[in-house]
């Protein structure tokens, strides 16, 4: 059984920026506009957060250090289902972190981070109740709540790791049906590697022991993969 979505959150945006005053300025103005804000200066961080979390937009540094942004934004879309693609923006050059406290000038000034941060917010807010995939499941007392990060077994928080939630997000939303190794890992599905993929045993053993006695919950399909049990 699926949990309607909550309608009543706020927009949610993801900053992947070092932080830096631009990064600071958007953050605050983007709160001042109503958005839930979460930062990360570290990329593959970033795109792990941006998958879990389900943001509705996503901005992006354009220096980001040793990798190239354009790369994380392509890996956060080919990460992310259809349904749930948020808005990605590269933030552009030349912002002014001054530019607030001055009055309209030339049409050459530097962007105003304010007049960007409001332009994100209602794009975002214009996107965030179009696409398909709620937020939140629930089944056989496991709640699930990827805005919020949290998973709960018969009203008991369960402490996750970020590739652990993943897991449990996929095969309780494909409940019944069986996954494959590759399917729940994301980076075999491009390069099957052997020990990446048996990695997704170890998850789902840690999974088992913290579900306790419903670790039942989580079948094992010989020589197929895994999959959420209709018990």
């Amino acid at each position: 059984m699926r949990v309607r979505e909550d309608r009543s959150r706020p927009v949610s945006v993801l900053i992947i920026a070092d932080a830096d005053p631009v990064r600071d300025v958007l953050e605050s103005r983007l709160q001042q506009f109503g958005c839930e804000v979460l930062t990360c200066q570290n990329a593959e961080l970033g795109i792990e957060r941006a998958v879990v979390h389900l943001p509705d937009a996503i901005l992006v540094c354009p220096n980001l250090v040793d990798v190239d942004s354009i790369k994380v934004c392509q890996q956060i879309r080919n990460q992310v289902e259809n349904s749930r693609e948020p808005v990605i923006v590269v933030i552009p050059r030349g912002v002014d972190v001054e530019a607030t406290n001055r009055n309209a000038g030339a049409a050459d000034r530097p962007i105003d981070l304010t007049q960007f941060a409001k332009a994100i917010s209602i794009l975002a807010s214009s996107t965030s109740g179009s696409r398909g995939a709620n937020d939140r499941l629930a089944t056989q007392g496991l709640l699930l709540d990827r805005k919020a990060f949290r998973a709960d077994i018969d009203g008991r928080e369960l402490q996750l790791t970020v590739m652990e939630f993943r897991i449990l997000w996929q095969l309780a939303q494909n409940w019944g049906d069986v996954l494959s190794r590759q399917e729940l890992c994301p980076d075999c599905r491009n390069q099957a590697s052997e020990s990446r993929c048996r990695s997704i045993d170890v998850h789902i053993r840690s999974l088992r022991i913290k579900l306790g006695e419903k670790c039942y919950l989580l079948e094992t399909v010989r020589g197929i993969g895994y999959r959420m049990s209709r018990l």
